[in-house]
C-alpha cells in the first residue's frame, strides 16, 4: 500500500522491512493457512483447538491471524496435538 508523506514523498510500508522479515511473515501466513487449513479438514473449531492446546481462544485467533510468529515448540505442540508428528 503506498501513502503520501506530509512532504509529498511516497513510501511503502515494505521500504522499512528488511527481506529477511518479510520472508518470516510470508512463512508465518502460511503455517497459520496450513493449521487452518488442518482445522478445517478435521471439522476442529478454533474454540475445540483452544481446548487442546490448552490456551485461551484469543491467543488461538492470534496465532491463526497469520501474524504471530511462531516458535519451534508451540509448533510442535500444534503437530504434536494435531497427530501429525
Amino acid at each position: 500500500m503506498r501513502r503520501k508523506s506530509n512532504d509529498s514523498k511516497e513510501y511503502s510500508l515494505q521500504d522499512n522491512v528488511s527481506p529477511a522479515e518479510m520472508r518470516r511473515m510470508r512463512v508465518s501466513m502460511e503455517l497459520a493457512d496450513a493449521i487452518k487449513n488442518v482445522l478445517t479438514k478435521r471439522n476442529i473449531s478454533n474454540r475445540q483447538f483452544a481446548d487442546m492446546m490448552g490456551a485461551d481462544p484469543s491467543e488461538v485467533r492470534h496465532w491463526l491471524s497469520g501474524t504471530y510468529v511462531f516458535n519451534i515448540g508451540t509448533l510442535y505442540d500444534i503437530a504434536e496435538r494435531l497427530g501429525l508428528l
